[in-house]
């Protein structure tokens, strides 16, 4: 009897150890040894009521390993690549730039009444052109204003100011403006010789742009000997429809409804101290 018990006791310990085993394995046989052996999600939970659907022997269940399955083909959520963007270059203030300080820059003061004024017509193209110079804040100030309203524009600066600030051409270009001949140190041409002009006109930005203006917009006219020196670099003058006055204090909102209202080529300036807002009016 003895030896029989021992017989038997190990009959069922293997029986019970082979319908474990095919429990853990999902399909069919699972389901047909569990359900021999009396083991269900049903009557497992009536036995241990602390365990839940949802817990491991459930999740073990045919039924459920098959949605488990079935979800096999789409990417885990943990093992999906994570495409960190590169964070944004940090902006260059001109300020922190180097400057050099050996080279004064001229800049003329406005002495005008504070009202733009513009050429008689009207055209639908609007052309932003900028002169002379200005601090590095007023400089950074006009380039943001344009990439804010995308807008790219003309600038003549004078000789000195790419010498004062090294860097200002490259960046400029850099942005998608064009950098233009504005003389070197901004005199009334009229009042030179020819060999002063040509001396003045060649010392100064020559970056592919093919417009001179003259400072003041003060010259002898298409045929005269100012426009005939410049042809010898292969720059052709160009003045402007609307004169902004913003260098004499002329406020923002009277520059953009002028500009907009009449068009064509404004002239406005890197010192102006309305010039930043009057081009975020303009648009």
């Amino acid at each position: 009897m003895r030896r029989g018990g021992i017989s038997n006791s190990l009959a069922w310990a293997g029986a019970l150890a082979l319908a474990l085993f095919s429990l853990s394995a999902p399909g069919p046989r699972a389901a047909a040894a569990g359900t021999a052996f009396g083991f269900t999600p049903d009557t497992a939970q009536a036995s241990w009521p602390g365990l839940a659907r949802g817990s491991t022997f459930d999740r073990q269940w045919p039924p459920n390993s098959a949605r488990l399955a079935s979800r096999l083909d789409r990417p885990l959520p943990n093992n999906i690549p994570m495409q960190i963007p590169a964070p944004a270059p940090m902006p260059v203030l001109y300020r922190l730039l180097p400057q050099n300080d050996s080279v004064a820059v001229f800049i003329p003061a406005g002495r005008a009444a504070p009202v733009p004024n513009a050429l008689p017509g009207h055209s639908e193209v609007l052309t932003l052109s900028f002169d002379d110079c200005g601090s590095a804040d007023q400089i950074q100030a006009v380039v943001d204003s344009l990439a804010a309203v995308h807008r790219h524009g003309l600038f003549f600066i004078t000789g000195q100011c790419r010498d004062h600030f090294p860097w200002l051409v490259d960046t400029l270009l850099a942005a998608g403006h064009q950098v233009c001949n504005h003389t070197y140190s901004h005199p009334d041409l009229r009042r030179l010789s020819a060999a002063a002009i040509r001396w003045e006109i060649g010392h100064g930005v020559m970056a592919g742009c093919p417009y001179f203006r003259p400072p003041f917009g003060a010259w002898d006219g298409p045929r005269g000997r100012i426009a005939r020196i410049a042809a010898e670099y292969g720059l052709v003058p160009l003045l402007w429809d609307v004169d902004s006055r913003d260098w004499a204090g002329a406020p923002a909102a009277s520059i953009a409804t002028l500009a907009r209202a009449r068009g064509g080529v404004i002239l406005l300036h890197l010192h102006g101290a309305s010039t930043p807002e009057a081009i975020r009016l303009i648009g």
